[in-house]
């Protein structure tokens, strides 16, 4: 039986959602109704390989468009880390996307992370923390990240319009949508060492900002 293509962001009711279950033949446990409160599972600790969190609550990595041109922070960053701390999350997975290096950018105005950013690294940080005092009523318990990331053949650090991509190889369907030639250059293999490089650099500096551990975003179809 040939199933329509269910896009699950349009899913609006938990009912549904079970339904769809039940067409595919899945069983997956699912609350029929949210549990809010102290009861929440959201608000219960959580302990992995020595790792302890105060609570369950995870701050998902995202791409900011608001540094400035040479990758450092801008006041709304600060802004938006701070509010990241009052959400009370004990897990901040990464925070921000930030390239290892400028020519690793997905957009002109992308976070680098660079021996000239440091300082900012460090405030984003603070920010957090001071957004996590204000709802915790201490600085104690968030775990923080930084994503590490390079956009390969997305890569567009100078101009929103102008893509410069870096690739591994040649991709019959991506080099199409890109509109690259069969005769765009490919990464050399010192290149490549250098790309290596930038992430290591680049976790030196998370950790020197203060940062728990760092996100290696891999994504191979990114080069």
């Amino acid at each position: 039986m040939n199933l329509p293509i269910l896009r699950l962001g349009a899913v609006k009711e938990v009912r549904r959602f079970q339904q769809h279950l039940d067409a595919l033949g899945l069983k997956i446990p699912c609350d029929s109704s949210v549990i809010t409160g102290a009861d929440s599972p959201l608000r219960q600790s959580l302990t992995r390989s020595g790792i302890s969190l105060g609570n369950r609550i995870a701050v998902q990595p995202m791409e900011g468009w608001d540094a400035t041109s040479d990758g450092n922070v801008t006041e709304s960053m600060l802004r938006r880390w701070r509010r990241l701390g009052t959400s009370g999350g004990k897990l901040v997975w990464g925070g921000e996307a930030a390239a290892v290096s400028h020519d690793a950018r997905a957009n002109p105005n992308q976070l680098v992370v660079a021996a000239h950013t440091l300082k900012g690294l460090q405030r984003l940080r603070d920010s957090l923390l001071e957004g996590h005092r204000e709802t915790a009523g201490s600085d104690e318990g968030p775990l923080i990240g930084l994503q590490l990331t390079h956009s390969g053949r997305y890569c567009r650090p100078n101009e929103h319009a102008k893509p410069e991509p870096r690739i591994l190889y040649h991709h019959p369907i991506l080099d199409r949508r890109l509109r690259l030639d069969a005769d765009y250059p490919l990464l050399t293999d010192g290149e490549i060492g250098g790309i290596v490089e930038s992430f290591v650099h680049a976790a030196k500096w998370a950790v020197e900002a203060g940062f728990d551990f760092v996100d290696v975003k891999h994504w191979d179809m990114n080069f």
